[in-house]
């Protein structure tokens, strides 16, 4: 008998073992979750459900609830509980309880100002199955993460910050004060998603860098905001581009990351693939679909 709870902060141990089962990714562990989904404003306690069977936690599925729409960010089964139906079951209940709070589409996807994955594994096999029978549909259109090997990447910037410094450009970390200047930059020249998620990388020490010129903000990029040792995102007011300043900033949080131990780094949900991998040898890693399901 399966018996579907609401996670709680005292089964966030259990919520990690699932995960790491569920080989979703290593970073994943219980302070992600605590700060990715329970401590998520957007995702109500009862679209946060882990499934119990004879005592043991065997599936999850948390959702978040963001522009009207529901947005499931995270969901599983531990191999051993597989094709018994948990998964549908769980689903079922995030479909139903997004209904009664009168949402009209739910969407396995990376949802705006923060999520664990751009969409569902393409090697996902049960996964996407799963979502094909309860009548999500996709249209195959992939997004990619790319893997940076941090030991054998060059991450030297000598010459190109002399070069950018005659141009009179800065850059350097943002300051816990400048955080809300960079969040407008990229809300403002980017989209409103990019300025939520600059802004989460406020802290004692913001995974935040930007470059400056006359006084303004032109460029920035961001790490850890989503999930440990992952970049982005990153972008280059268009005037200023073609000069370097994003490939110097790319490089300057890879080498942060590497500095503090990390062996590798994960650039999420890639645009210009060409661009990362000339500048830090970036290999796409991980391919993803975006499935979406009318609820009503």
């Amino acid at each position: 008998m399966v018996e579907i709870e609401i996670l709680s902060a005292d089964r966030v141990d259990a919520l990690a073992g699932l995960v790491s089962a569920c080989n979703l990714g290593d970073w994943i562990d219980e302070a992600a979750l605590m700060r990715y989904m329970l401590a998520d404003p957007t995702s109500p306690a009862e679209m946060r459900l882990l499934a119990i069977q004879d005592g043991e936690a065997c599936g999850f599925c948390g959702a978040a609830l963001r522009d009207g729409q529901a947005y499931v960010h995270l969901f599983g089964v531990a191999p051993l509980y597989r094709r018994q139906g948990i998964g549908s079951q769980l689903l079922g209940e995030i479909e139903a309880r997004a209904l009664a709070r009168g949402v009209q589409q739910i969407q396995v996807t990376g949802a705006p100002g923060g999520y664990f994955f751009p969409g569902v594994p393409v090697d996902a096999t049960a996964a996407i199955c799963l979502l094909e029978r309860r009548g999500y549909r996709t249209d195959r259109t992939s997004r990619v993460d790319m893997d940076v090997d941090l030991l054998t990447a060059d991450l030297d910037t000598t010459e190109e910050l002399g070069a950018l410094a005659k141009q009179g450009i800065t850059l350097r970390r943002a300051s816990r004060a400048e955080v809300p200047e960079v969040a407008h930059f990229a809300e403002q020249h980017f989209s409103r998603n990019w300025g939520l998620e600059a802004a989460g990388a406020d802290g004692p020490e913001p995974t935040l860098l930007a470059a400056w010129y006359q006084g303004e903000v032109v460029s920035f990029a961001v790490y850890d905001t989503l999930g440990h040792a992952r970049f982005g995102p990153t972008g280059t007011r268009p005037d200023m581009r073609g000069r370097g300043i994003g490939g110097v900033l790319l490089k300057r949080c890879m080498e942060t990351m590497r500095e503090r131990g990390d062996e590798h780094a994960q650039i999420i949900w890639v645009g210009p693939i060409g661009f990362y991998a000339r500048a830090v040898g970036a290999q796409i890693h991980r391919a993803y679909w975006s499935f979406a399901k009318d609820l009503a």
